[in-house]
């Protein structure tokens, strides 16, 4: 009787080893456990940043990636509303970082103030400035006229080209 309780009490004993080991790395919060380095998708998002009840920007994207720990979110299609420059931005897709409040977008970029709009393959716009910048090669088309070129910089209603500027007129 003895050689079996021996071997049932070193049983036990590796089995009691075993457990502590690995649950050793996990802290008991008394509910689920949440593995680091997880990323949190969101879908259908909507977010507005707003000042003493005005409205400075509304951002819709079909979908946000946000690693754990970080600062930057991972956008798909952007849809985003500046009222005080009547300004609309649509890109294919985005990266907002939200210690720098820049939002990077990529992929036919378009912004229309309802006067003007403006292609370019991507463009940074800064929430604390309201400026949308673009190293890339632009279109601007207004009423009667284009204008081609390459880089930019916008706020609202005005935009200058950078360089290697073509205007055309109707």
């Amino acid at each position: 009787m003895k050689p079996v309780f021996i071997v049932l009490a070193a049983v036990v004993f590796a089995v009691l080893v075993l457990a502590v080991a690995f649950s050793t790395d996990q802290a008991d919060t008394g509910g689920p456990s949440i593995e680091a380095n997880v990323e949190a998708v969101m879908e259908g998002v909507s977010v507005v940043a707003s000042r003493d009840g005005k409205v400075l920007w509304k951002l819709r994207t079909d979908h946000a990636v946000m690693p754990s720990g970080g600062s930057m979110a991972r956008l798909g299609t952007v849809d985003m509303e500046v009222p005080a420059e009547g300004l609309v931005i649509k890109a294919n897709s985005g990266v907002y970082d939200m210690a720098s409040r820049d939002l990077r977008l990529a992929g036919g970029v378009v912004a229309d103030t309802g006067q003007l709009v403006l292609h370019s393959e991507s463009a940074i716009f800064n929430a604390s400035t309201g400026e949308v910048v673009s190293n890339d090669d632009v279109l601007v088309e207004g009423s009667g006229f284009t204008v081609k070129g390459r880089g930019f910089w916008a706020r609202g209603k005005e935009v200058r080209i950078i360089e290697k500027v073509e205007a055309q007129v109707e």
